[in-house]
């Protein structure tokens, strides 16, 4: 046994792993770090979030041709891929606040309770707590719960139990954030999944709620309707394809344009956060005979299994110091990675590679090989 060549050989590999887990991953968060591309006063202190874009965490449902193996295999990186960047973008970005908008599993709507408690488990490490930062996990998407009428009301409720109410408003940086079900809203056929998520919209219907005497940021699992002839996504969209606008068995690309027209007129946010498409896109709502807009940005897939080949979080950098609505309208670039909104502004950070580790791994392995 040639031991200098094994000593070798080890130094070797762990240098690339910790290159690829550890240093680069360090380097590329640095490029988003909020100081340079905020606008703001150099006094200021905003509230930073980040939003998190169906992790869908692989399970037996994702890839049912696979073996056994291969699917652990896939389980394996993907669930580091996620946890890495979760613990290294937490620690450079400092992070006030994680908002996730839904699409948590795979197959969440399909397990029963005994696996359904250990995916929980599991999600829970892979995304563990993190100090001082607020977690807002509670929007299901149709991986989670189905949509509509295909929602099944016990694995409604026991998202529910275990995630939290998703039709709320929290308060961050003097911004009403408005978590909106929209896979269940959209239910019509049983009353008893709906009514709770209809109730919370309609109550934005009154001038009155106190939530509208702040600016407001609508989170929903299912982008809004969209007329994809005059409502490009831009030039940051990976597939150049329009914007899908179908449906199918358990999902809907895009919301029904009646319930759209409420959620924008009602709530009249400066700003929308979406998933489900796992790419990114952005568009404008037009208000008030199209004198002002509501910008919606899908936000891209944070996993690696996501289907595109750069993944990213939106950051969000939340500051209205004056504490009250701010009718101040901005003319975005859809040229740039940076959305402004007055009182908000938000970033899309791209997520380092998920090959490319594991082609240098691959290569360093059969170079090892080959060597000894």
């Amino acid at each position: 046994i040639r031991w200098k060549q094994l000593a070798t050989l080890f130094l070797l590999m762990w240098s690339v792993i910790h290159y690829f887990e550890r240093v680069k991953p360090y380097y590329v968060f640095q490029s988003c770090l909020w100081k340079e591309w905020e606008s703001w006063p150099h006094e200021s202190d905003p509230h930073h979030s980040i939003i998190i874009g169906d992790p869908q965490i692989v399970d037996n449902y994702s890839y049912p041709s696979r073996s056994w193996l291969e699917l652990t295999i896939t389980k394996i990186f993907s669930d580091n891929y996620l946890h890495r960047n979760h613990n290294i973008y937490s620690k450079v970005l400092d992070p006030d606040s994680i908002i996730f908008v839904g699409d948590l599993f795979d197959g969440g709507r399909e397990w029963n309770d005994k696996v359904w408690l250990k995916e929980y488990v599991r999600f829970n490490k892979v995304f563990n707590p993190i100090e001082g930062v607020r977690q807002l996990r509670q929007i299901p998407g149709n991986h989670d719960v189905g949509f509509g009428n295909g929602i099944d009301f016990g694995k409604y409720s026991r998202f529910k139990a275990y995630f939290g109410n998703a039709d709320e408003v929290v308060v961050l940086g003097n911004h009403s954030i408005v978590l909106m079900d929209t896979v269940s809203i959209s239910c019509i056929d049983n009353n008893k999944i709906s009514q709770a998520s209809s109730k919370f919209l309609r109550s934005f219907e009154d001038p009155s709620n106190t939530y509208k005497e702040l600016p407001r940021i609508v989170i929903s699992h299912v982008p809004l309707y969209r007329f994809t002839e005059l409502q490009e996504c831009g030039p940051l969209r990976e597939s150049k394809k329009a914007f899908p606008v179908s449906r199918g068995n358990q999902y809907q690309t895009v919301l029904e344009y009646e319930l759209s027209q409420k959620i924008v007129n009602w709530i009249r946010p400066i700003m929308l956060f979406s998933g489900d498409d796992h790419d990114y896109c952005h568009i404008r709502h037009p208000l008030d005979k199209r004198v002002k807009y509501t910008d919606e940005i899908t936000v891209k897939s944070s996993a690696m299994t996501g289907g595109v080949k750069k993944p990213a979080i939106q950051l969000l950098s939340l500051w209205n110091p004056n504490n009250k609505q701010d009718d101040t309208w901005i003319v975005s670039n859809e040229e740039t990675r940076k959305v402004d909104a007055g009182t908000a502004e938000t970033y899309l950070c791209y997520l380092p590679s998920p090959y490319q580790p594991l082609v240098h791994y691959g290569i360093t392995l059969a170079f090892s090989i080959w060597w000894i």
